[in-house]
């Protein structure tokens, strides 16, 4: 039994939502994950609140978070938190989850559990990408991240990221041709850059069929950027400033052999793309040199780790043939209910399964022991 597990709070017959527990879930907005978790905790019948961790999404507001630069007394920033905490306070919230925060702060967290209500952290970026949240680690009543690295260094639960069902609905059907040979959908940050103008030199010399769905956040820091690192002019017409449908991408990843991951440097957790692919039914293609060692072994055959782009332009696209269905466990793992799952058991709520439909959460073989890092909930067992 993991820590989490003996923490759960047994109010309330299994089953069924705990009548007094009101979720509120404070996160970034722009990927709409933190939307995505909060229909899953509706569909548990559990009451849930989302708010926006900024006061601001504009790129220049973005740049001054990401740099700490909101943590004054004077900043929008403060004034939005206030705001926040006056809502929570209002509708007496019990449990608040700070997603992936880089806007809360320590005042702010103590001043939520001064009134009496548990806060949870959960990060799906790792401590070289966000620090900020380290501040608050002795602060909060649980905490869990995506890194099993960071984990085992800071003693938090680790739990894996998710695939929305979408990406499950738009597999490709059996016996359809793919349009790609490999695809890949991302911001084009820092390493990235240059596997992607590789990328756009194998589609135009043809040596593979390429999809490609590219983001950056603002085109004055692109074309900044690219004072730096020359690759940036070879893949800027093909870079978007406007976010893409998560429907188109299922859809682009269904028409792949193989998906392409570049998780952050310095990351060692499984991105949101590495779930999303699998759950497709598509060969993941990362440069992750750890994630056969953090999927459970059915994932062998699926995944495909390379060291840089060249090795996955070498191989002979036209053997890769088509992959079996994913079975009841695989889909199970892969999936927002797992996820969601793991962070009630996290936070010690009393379990609030799904109402409708079993799901498989048996079975699922090889899940790793992650370097001293803790599973939450049933990812133990």
């Amino acid at each position: 039994m993991t820590q989490a597990t003996e923490r759960a709070r047994t109010s309330g017959g299994a089953g069924n939502a705990t009548p007094e527990v009101r979720v509120a879930l404070i996160g970034p907005s722009f990927f709409s994950y933190v939307q995505a978790i909060a229909a899953a905790f509706r569909e548990r019948g559990v009451s849930v609140t989302v708010f926006d961790e900024k006061h601001s999404n504009r790129p220049l507001a973005k740049l001054l978070y990401r740099l700490g630069l909101q943590r004054h007394r004077w900043s929008p920033s403060a004034r939005h938190l206030d705001t926040i905490h006056a809502e929570l306070r209002a509708g007496r919230a019990t449990d608040v989850f700070l997603i992936n925060t880089e806007a809360a702060n320590r005042g702010f967290v103590e001043g939520l559990k001064a009134e009496g209500m548990r806060v949870h952290l959960y990060m799906w970026d790792g401590v070289a990408n966000k620090p900020g949240f380290v501040d608050l680690l002795d602060r909060v009543d649980s905490r869990a991240s995506f890194d099993p690295r960071d984990c085992e260094r800071f003693g938090m639960d680790y739990i894996p990221l998710f695939a929305e069902p979408l990406f499950e609905q738009a597999g490709r059907a059996a016996g359809e041709t793919p349009e790609y040979d490999i695809s890949f959908c991302g911001t084009v940050h820092s390493s990235r850059t240059v596997i992607v103008a590789r990328l756009i030199e194998a589609a135009r010399n043809k040596a593979a069929r390429v999809g490609l769905m590219l983001y950056y956040h603002s085109r004055a820091l692109l074309y900044a950027k690219g004072i730096v690192q020359s690759a940036v002019w070879r893949i800027a017409p093909a870079v978007s400033f406007q976010s893409f449908g998560k429907t188109d991408i299922a859809r682009m990843f269904a028409a792949s052999r193989m998906v392409l991951d570049v998780p952050h440097p310095g990351q060692t957790g499984l991105t949101a793309r590495t779930f999303e692919v699998l759950a497709g039914g598509v060969r993941l293609l990362t440069t992750n040199d750890r994630t056969r060692e953090l999927l459970p072994r059915s994932f062998s055959d699926r995944i495909l780790v390379i060291g840089g782009i060249d090795e996955a332009l070498a191989l002979d696209f036209e053997t890769l043939g088509p992959l079996p269905r994913l079975t009841a466990e695989q889909r199970y793992y892969l999936s927002l209910d797992r996820f969601v799952d793991a962070l009630i058991a996290m936070a010690g709520i009393a379990p609030v399964p799904k109402p409708v439909e079993a799901v498989a959460k048996a079975g699922v073989d090889g899940l790793p022991d992650s370097a001293g890092s803790r599973q939450s909930g049933h990812l133990a067992n």
